[in-house]
């Protein structure tokens, strides 16, 4: 395609500014990524001009082995193996280089192969984990593509993902972090479940059992949570906040309950209530900072911080008064 046929195709798609700019740098990925989400972009093309875009569409799309040979690969343990195929989906589905299609088929195969749950009954198999931490990745990214403007699953596969979201947080029990990065798949599993939170067809009425699943989750440990696990989890409920996802209300009414469930069972004698208390307490820690801006939750705001002021000042000073004496 020359320069002339890509100007005068562009002109034809002025109301598309992406896709202008796609076309002008000849960029096919982003053309098919386009192509995919909006099929309807292409009315009013001459046979001539929608032959050019079919052809940049199959210039750029991964083949079907790749895909094959990809997903067959989430199921390796090898961090390697695993980390190179999942960025291999994430990459070409980002880029648009695999087609709406494809992205339908990866749902079913996903469903289909079930590796979310594979080997979760031996959180202590690092290598085992893999798998898992993979899917979780992947059924995310497809979450978050089904939420666009053009759908890739089926309502029954929308809702078994949703399930999963909400269940494998709770299942999840293996902290090895993934390969290039520091995230655990406790960790991971957060993500899925924000990204579940954040699809407009997920039920409104259910984003209230976001208390439950955090005093859940960290009911079933009784050793010392990593940083990566409460700043996932603070990520939810600030990432509810600023999609408004969450009214107000409703969001400091979870903080609260939370706050008053742990601060109610924490026992200076038993260690594994002060763990999950002090996890709690670091998610309103990065809250108090990452809502200050947030005027709609100033509520919310002065509640968290009235907490961490009496945690601080009254707990941790009685708890350190007679190892740091004030000197007069």
């Amino acid at each position: 395609m020359d320069d002339k046929q890509m100007d005068a195709l562009a002109k034809k798609l002025v109301t598309d500014p992406l896709a202008k700019k796609a076309l002008k740098d000849n960029d096919a990925g982003s053309l098919v990524r386009l192509m995919s989400n909006n099929p309807e972009f292409t009315k009013g093309l001459t046979p001539e001009e929608k032959d050019i875009l079919n052809a940049l569409a199959n210039d750029a799309e991964i083949s079907e082995q790749d895909i094959s040979d990809a997903l067959a690969n989430l199921a390796d343990t090898d961090p390697d193996v695993v980390m190179e195929a999942a960025s291999f989906l994430t990459n070409g589905v980002m880029d648009g280089e695999i087609a709406f299609n494809q992205q339908k088929r990866i749902v079913r195969t996903v469903l289909q192969q079930k590796r979310l749950y594979q080997n979760i009954d031996q959180p202590d198999d690092n290598r085992g984990a893999y798998p898992r931490m993979a899917a979780a990745l992947i059924a995310e990214l497809l979450l978050g593509l089904d939420s666009g403007t053009q759908a890739i699953m089926t309502a029954p596969q929308r809702s078994q993902f949703f399930t999963w979201a909400e269940t494998y947080v709770l299942k999840e029990k293996n902290q090895t972090a993934l390969t290039e990065t520091s995230e655990s798949a406790r960790t991971l599993a957060w993500g899925l479940l924000m990204s579940a939170y954040l699809h407009p067809l997920y039920p409104q009425d259910k984003l209230n059992q976001l208390s439950n699943e955090v005093l859940a989750f960290l009911h079933n440990f009784d050793t010392v949570f990593m940083d990566g696990e409460t700043a996932a989890i603070a990520r939810v409920f600030y990432v509810l906040a600023a999609r408004k996802r969450m009214s107000a209300g409703d969001l400091l009414s979870q903080i609260k309950k939370v706050t008053e469930k742990l601060n109610g069972e924490r026992d200076e004698q038993k260690a594994s209530t002060v763990f999950r208390s002090d996890a709690w307490y670091r998610v309103l820690s990065i809250l108090a900072y990452t809502l200050q801006d947030a005027d709609h939750y100033r509520q919310v705001r002065k509640y968290i911080n009235a907490v961490l002021t009496d945690y601080y000042q009254k707990d941790l000073a009685f708890a350190f008064k007679t190892d740091f004496p004030v000197q007069k």
